[in-house]
């Protein structure tokens, strides 16, 4: 699966190689699984179960990431998100920057990545 044209648009203009940054998206889900599947969340959670998911930050600060974070939800099959803030944006404590809609394996998985 390929990372989505907006997707693509966005690492560009973040002056970034598209086939980098979906390989390193790749590699920390790899890492994180282990040569294995995520067997919590195949136990406990039904496939078809769909979840919100929402990134925030803890501390004010200035966004970074987020063509990774986009691209690492892709992988993981999550192709409903919105970014609220992007990069060099400065925020407040506690604001928003991407809620994502999918399925809820596919949330668990990207998050461990993606907050790494």
């Amino acid at each position: 699966m390929a990372l989505s044209k907006a997707l693509q648009e966005l690492i560009q203009g973040a002056k970034l190689d598209v086939n980098s940054v979906e390989e390193i998206a790749r590699a920390a889900i790899a890492e994180d699984l282990g040569g294995s599947v995520d067997v919590t969340s195949s136990a406990t959670i039904p496939e078809e179960q769909f979840a919100v998911a929402q990134f925030s930050n803890r501390k004010p600060g200035v966004v970074a990431g987020i063509p990774i974070l986009c691209a690492v939800l892709e992988v993981c099959g999550i192709s409903d998100y919105k970014i609220e803030h992007f990069d060099g944006e400065v925020v407040s404590a506690n604001s928003l920057i991407i809620s994502a809609h999918g399925k809820t394996q596919g949330i668990l998985l990207a998050e461990r990545s993606a907050l790494n």
